[in-house]
């Protein structure tokens, strides 16, 4: 819980985390050497990045300190380390083969079903094709 400028991360270490223990980082500026903001956290931690031999950032998103738009927005930061650049790049592999296959993207190329906003997010109304392939698994299970 790192916010700069704000009481969040004070405010964070009264709020339960679920055991163990917490540690405060202070992150520096490395050219000034200026503190830039605190950061409270459960580890285990490194002593420095220069020890993650691969790594790749994924992805960013914002989000709301605590989940409430009332608070100030985050960003969160996901990313994936690896002992060796070649594990990196297996999981990489990994990962672009698993989105190809994924069945929300599969359903709705191959007209099978649809998740309509006015229903709900998660439930699924099949079409047709979908429907056809459904009752065959359903008659097999």
């Amino acid at each position: 819980i790192g916010i700069k400028g704000s009481a969040s991360t004070d405010d964070g270490a009264n709020v339960e985390v679920g055991g163990g223990e917490l540690t405060i980082y202070d992150n520096f500026d490395a050219k000034t050497g200026d503190l830039c903001w605190k950061d409270l956290c459960r580890g285990p931690h490194l002593p420095t990045t220069r020890n993650i031999p691969a790594f790749k950032l994924m992805r960013n998103a914002a989000a709301y300190w605590r989940g409430s738009e009332k608070n100030p927005m985050l960003q969160r930061i996901y990313g994936t380390a690896w002992p060796s650049k070649d594990e990196l790049k297996a999981h990489l592999e990994f990962l672009a083969e698993a989105e190809k296959r994924d069945h929300r993207k599969l359903g709705s190329e191959l007209d099978l079903f649809s998740v309509p906003d006015e229903i709900g997010s998660g439930l699924a109304v099949f079409h047709p094709r979908g429907g056809i392939i459904r009752r065959t698994m359903e008659d097999y299970s």
